[in-house]
């Protein structure tokens, strides 16, 4: 049953005597914060995070890779052992197909421009290709395909020294697909498969006026064909990109020209596959943003609505975590200020629903950075319900400062729901509330998570 579009809920439906009861518990975002302190990994390195079929979560941290169980255990896996391996290990893990994890270094390998790597479930660790300036330097944003062949991007190198697109089997044949000269784009920072089977992506600088670019790669045809698309009013410097439940692409950029209705100091982008870029939320001071290439910085939860990271932005200057509904609207959700980690670098929704997340700074003495969950809300849950002398008194459990609305209404009607009491603050787990009816009538309550 549908109360409003925005709302979820859970009903319950209750006969006391001849008084007919149905409740409807909705809720809006809540902000539980906790981080796992990295006291012997250092992630000051632009590092993300991914969460495996087994549970765990994967991440690199300079010249590690480590795992990290839901509970907070950190394990060291495995790291280059020279620098042939590859060096400064950058960006997300991937779970191959094949079992093995995949990733990058920026620097390192036979020919000093960086390596995709394999680590194997014993911890073996073997640079597949090692890249040079003539076929790229610095690989990162690996995508697996079907046929198993991996997929990614160098941020320079190639012929013009401004980055190129490439394909690696993962027996280390390496081919070039698209090579970026500056006015299609340089940098790029971002890939990812689409729905429609073709690689998009975006480039830190180039194009026009060197304020960046996005780009498409297709690759159905034997010849793979660049399709590069300008930043020339809609923002600049992109530096991340993901396809949204409606087939939009959606990204974050440093700075907005055109839309500059007010001092932004960057911007939330949508754009058509076919490159028609508009501009979806900007972002002022209160919550700056400083996307750097190779952050996985925004997301679309389960709930629809975006989530991404900053890398500065007032009060503290050392990052926050905000939210973007689909439709713009902007809310900051967690100020970090270094005592619960500084400078967020990756962001993602785990199995249990939850967000989390790398600091590249923590709070250990030797600052080397945390994971921090943002746990997501979960409905009231009716705990008991009690007739006593003409009143019924709801309990429902709650969010610790949280505000609560209680509501009835004679019928399902949207519009017809009336305010029960004011809202009511949480000053412990659970809330009560008592209403006086008629028990020969029908009266349906819902209670609402107040943002």
């Amino acid at each position: 049953m549908e109360a409003g579009n925005s709302m979820k809920r859970v009903t319950t439906f209750v006969r006391l005597a001849s008084l007919a009861l149905l409740f409807l518990f909705t809720s809006r975002l809540h902000a539980e914060f906790i981080f796992t302190n990295f006291s012997t990994l250092d992630t000051s390195n632009e590092n993300s995070l991914i969460q495996d079929a087994d549970g765990n979560f994967y991440g690199t941290a300079q010249n590690q890779i480590f795992q990290v169980t839901p509970d907070g255990v950190k394990t060291f896996l495995a790291g280059p052992s020279n620098m042939n391996d590859g060096s400064n290990l950058f960006g997300a893990v991937l779970r191959g197909m094949d079992g093995y994890l995949y990733g990058t270094s920026q620097s390192g390998g036979t020919n000093g421009g960086g390596t995709v790597f394999r680590v194997g479930t014993n911890g073996s660790f073997t640079a597949i290709c090692s890249f040079s300036m003539t076929n790229g330097s610095g690989p990162l944003s690996l995508v697996q395909a079907k046929d198993g062949s991996l997929y990614g991007v160098t941020f320079s190198g190639g012929n013009s020294g401004d980055g190129t697109v490439f394909k690696l089997t993962t027996n280390g044949f390496l081919t070039t697909l698209a090579t970026f000269i500056g006015t299609n784009g340089a940098q790029p920072s971002s890939l990812i498969f689409g729905n429609d089977g073709n690689l998009y992506g975006v480039t830190h600088s180039g194009g026009i006026n060197s304020l960046g670019t996005a780009f498409k790669v297709m690759i159905n045809g034997t010849t793979p064909t660049l399709i590069s698309f300008p930043f020339p009013n809609n923002g600049y410097l992109p530096s991340t990109l993901i396809q949204g439940n409606d087939g939009y692409l959606y990204g974050l950029s440093e700075g907005i020209s055109y839309f500059a209705v007010q001092s932004y100091a960057g911007a939330m982008f949508r754009m058509t596959t076919n490159g028609n870029i508009t501009l979806l939320a900007g972002l002022s001071h209160t919550n700056l943003i400083f996307p750097d290439p190779g952050y996985n910085s925004l997301i679309q939860a389960s709930d629809g609505n975006f989530y991404g990271l900053t890398f500065g932005g007032y009060p503290t200057d050392k990052g926050s975590l905000f939210q973007v509904t689909p439709s713009g609207t902007v809310t900051t959700l967690v100020s970090f200020t270094g005592t619960n980690g500084a400078f967020p670098s990756s962001l993602i929704q785990a199995a249990d629903g939850n967000l989390y997340g790398l600091t590249q700074r923590g709070v250990s003495s030797n600052n080397f950075g945390a994971l921090f969950r943002l746990s997501l809300p979960k409905e009231p849950v009716l705990k008991n319900l009690t007739p006593t002398n003409g009143t019924i008194t709801l309990t429902w459990n709650a969010f610790l400062n949280k505000k609560y609305q209680a509501q009835y209404s004679s019928d399902m009607n949207p519009t017809n729901w009336h305010d029960l009491t004011d809202p009511i603050t949480a000053t412990n787990a659970m809330i009560s509330t008592t209403d006086s009816a008629d028990p020969q009538t029908s009266r349906f309550y819902r209670v609402v998570l107040l943002p």
